[in-house]
C-alpha cells in the first residue's frame, strides 16, 4: 500500500485539483490511503474534507483533526509557536499503514500516471537487491527549481517532497526530524540518505514521476493566510542533526543487513539438513 499524507490549510482550489489528479492517475486507488491533518476548529477545511470523503467514498481517506494546546495565560492557540513536523506531519506519518509514505502538501499536484505502481514496485525491487528497507524516493519537482527566488542553495540538488519507505520513517519518528520547525527539512533528509554509509538509500524516479508545486513561491497563487501564519523558526544546527540521524540510519541498515544475512544462513543450514532426508532418484523402494 501507498500512504499519502497531507497537512491542509487553505488553498482549496489547488487542493481540489491535487485530489482529482491523485485518484485519476493512480494505478490501483484501492491500494492507497490518503491521511490529511488539519487544525481542529478549521470549519472551512473540515467542510471541504467531508465533501472530499463523500466524492471519493470508495477510497480510504482519513481525516485527523490536530488539537494544539491553549496558552495558559491568554487561553488562545499561538500558531506561530507550532512545529509543523512535530505537531502535524510526523504523527500522521507514524500512523500510516503503507509500505511507502509520500509527503504531499495540499499545493502539490501529481502529474504521472500509475505513480503508485511505479513507486511500490521500485521499492520492492530495491529491497530485494539491497537487503535492507531504508529508502528515500526522489521524484521530479523541477517546476520549483525554475524560480530563482526560491533557490535555497546553488545546485538545488534535492527533492522537496519527502517520500520514505515505511522503515525509513522510523529513523526520524516521522518524515522529518522534530527539530525542524518549518523549512530545510527536505534538504536535511536528502543529505542524510544521500550520504548514508550503504550508498544505495535513494531510489531515483525523477525520470518517471513528476509532482508539480503550485504555491506562492512560484508566483502561481497569491500569498495567503497559510503563508502569513507560518510558525517562527527556532535556531537549529543542521550539521549536527545530519550527523546524528545519519549515524542512526547507518546503524539501522547494518543491523537489518546482519539479520538478513543470519536468516539466509539459517535457511541454507536448514536446506542442507533437509537434503539428507530427501531420497535420491532411483534409490529406496
Amino acid at each position: 500500500m501507498l500512504s499519502i499524507i497531507t497537512v491542509a490549510k487553505g488553498r482549496y482550489s489547488i487542493f481540489s485539483e491535487a485530489i482529482d489528479n491523485l485518484w485519476s492517475l493512480a494505478y490501483d486507488p484501492h491500494n492507497i490511503e490518503h491521511i490529511i491533518a488539519c487544525d481542529a476548529g478549521d470549519r472551512n477545511m473540515e467542510t471541504f474534507l467531508k465533501q472530499y470523503q463523500q466524492k471519493y467514498h470508495p477510497y480510504k481517506i482519513i481525516i485527523v483533526a490536530v488539537e494544539l494546546p491553549l496558552c495558559a495565560e491568554c487561553n488562545v492557540v499561538h500558531y506561530e509557536l507550532r512545529n509543523l513536523h512535530r505537531d502535524y506531519w510526523n504523527p500522521i506519518a507514524r500512523g500510516a499503514k503503507g509500505d511507502v509514505i509520500l509527503g504531499m502538501p495540499n499545493d502539490a499536484i501529481i502529474e504521472s500516471k500509475d505513480f503508485d505502481r511505479i513507486i511500490l514496485s521500485e521499492v520492492a525491487r530495491q529491497k530485494k537487491s539491497s537487503a535492507h528497507s531504508y529508502f528515500q524516493i526522489l521524484v521530479d519537482d523541477s517546476s520549483l527549481h525554475n524560480k530563482e527566488e526560491y533557490r535555497r542553495d546553488e545546485e538545488c540538488d534535492f527533492c522537496h517532497y519527502i517520500i520514505l519507505s515505511k522503515e525509513a520513517v522510523s529513523v526520524f519518528g516521522g518524515i522529518c526530524p522534530n527539530e525542524i520547525v518549518l523549512e530545510k527539512g527536505d534538504v536535511l533528509v536528502y543529505n542524510i540518505f544521500k550520504n548514508a554509509l550503504n550508498n544505495d538509500c535513494q531510489i531515483d524516479l525523477r525520470n518517471k514521476i513528476s509532482i508539480r508545486n503550485v504555491s506562492h513561491h512560484t508566483e502561481d497563487v497569491d500569498v495567503d493566510h497559510v503563508t502569513l501564519s507560518h510558525p517562527v523558526e527556532r535556531p537549529v544546527n543542521l550539521e549536527e542533526l545530519e550527523l546524528s540521524y545519519g549515524i542512526k540510519l547507518d546503524y539501522l541498515i547494518l543491523k537489518q543487513k546482519k539479520w538478513v544475512k543470519n536468516e539466509i544462513s539459517k535457511l541454507n543450514s536448514t536446506w542442507k539438513t533437509l537434503k539428507n532426508f530427501i531420497p535420491v532418484e532411483g534409490e529406496g523402494s
